[in-house]
C-alpha cells in the first residue's frame, strides 16, 4: 500500500503484467500498480489465476513516523550517539489469500470481474480448505472365521485411518472428523468429491519412512483423480 494505491514490485510486478496487463512505472526498479478501490478484481484474477495474494497495508501514519523517529533521537542521547532513522512508514503483511482462503470483505466491493464470473456459470473462486492426515495401517488379510464361518459376511479390514479439518471461509465453519477408510480409499473418495475443496493441505514430510511416503502418495494420487484443479 503505498498512499491510495497498491503497488507490486520486482517479481511480483512481473506477474502483474503477465496476469493482470499493467505496465511498468518508471523508475529504476520493476514496480507496477493500481488504485486501491481495485483491489477486489485483482485480488480475485491472480487468485484464479493460482496465486496466492499477500496484501500489505502501512501501519503507522507520517504523524506517527515522526513520533517513533523522536523517540529514537532521545534514547540515543539526543543527538549525540548517532542512529539510522527510519524513512517511511511501517508496513505490514495484514492478509494472505488464496483459493481456499478467500472471503469477501470491504476491500472487494462489487467486483465486476467476480459478478462477470458468476454470470457466466463459472465460480466466484471462493472455495473449501481442506486439510487431511492420514495414517497407512498395517493391513490384516487374514480372514478371521472362528465366530462366522461364511467369507461374505466377513468385513473387510481398514487400511488407513484419516483426520479431515474442513473450513468454509465465507461462511466461517469449521469441520472436524476422523474415520477409518478401505484399501479403495472410498470413504475419502465420497469425502473429496461431495465437498470438492479448492486447496488442500497435506502434511510434508523429510523423513525416508515407507509407510509417510506411502500415505502421501496415495492421498495426492486420490486427489488428482477428484479434484484436478485444487
Amino acid at each position: 500500500k503505498t498512499g491510495k494505491f497498491y503497488e507490486m514490485f520486482h517479481m511480483d510486478a512481473d506477474v502483474g503484467v503477465q496476469v493482470l496487463n499493467f505496465r511498468y512505472m518508471k523508475g529504476k526498479e520493476a514496480h507496477a500498480g493500481f488504485p486501491e478501490a481495485a483491489y477486489g478484481t485483482m485480488c480475485a484474477r491472480l487468485v484464479a489465476a493460482g496465486y496466492k495474494v499477500a496484501r500489505c497495508e502501512q501501519t503507522e501514519t507520517p504523524d506517527m513516523l515522526a513520533v517513533r523517529k523522536k523517540a529514537m533521537r532521545s534514547k540515543a542521547g539526543g543527538g549525540k550517539t548517532k542512529v539510522k532513522l527510519p524513512m517511511v512508514v511501517n508496513r505490514e503483511v495484514c492478509s494472505v489469500v488464496s483459493r481456499g482462503t478467500r472471503t469477501m470483505c470491504y476491500l472487494d466491493g462489487n467486483s465486476a470481474y467476480m459478478e462477470k464470473q458468476v454470470a457466466n456459470g463459472g465460480s466466484n473462486n471462493c472455495g473449501l480448505l481442506v486439510s487431511i492426515k492420514e495414517i497407512v495401517l498395517e493391513n490384516n488379510n487374514e480372514n478371521n472365521n472362528e465366530d462366522n464361518d461364511n467369507d461374505d459376511d466377513t468385513e473387510e479390514q481398514p487400511a488407513a485411518e484419516y483426520g479431515v479439518c474442513i473450513i468454509d471461509p465465507t461462511r466461517a465453519t469449521v469441520t472436524l472428523g476422523q474415520f477409518a477408510d478401505t484399501i479403495l480409499r472410498t470413504r475419502l473418495h465420497t469425502l473429496l468429491t461431495t465437498h470438492a475443496p479448492a486447496e488442500v493441505l497435506l502434511e510434508t514430510t523429510t523423513s525416508t519412512n515407507n509407510t509417510n511416503n506411502k500415505s502421501n502418495s496415495n492421498v495426492a494420487r486420490l486427489l488428482k483423480a477428484t479434484c484436478p484443479n485444487a
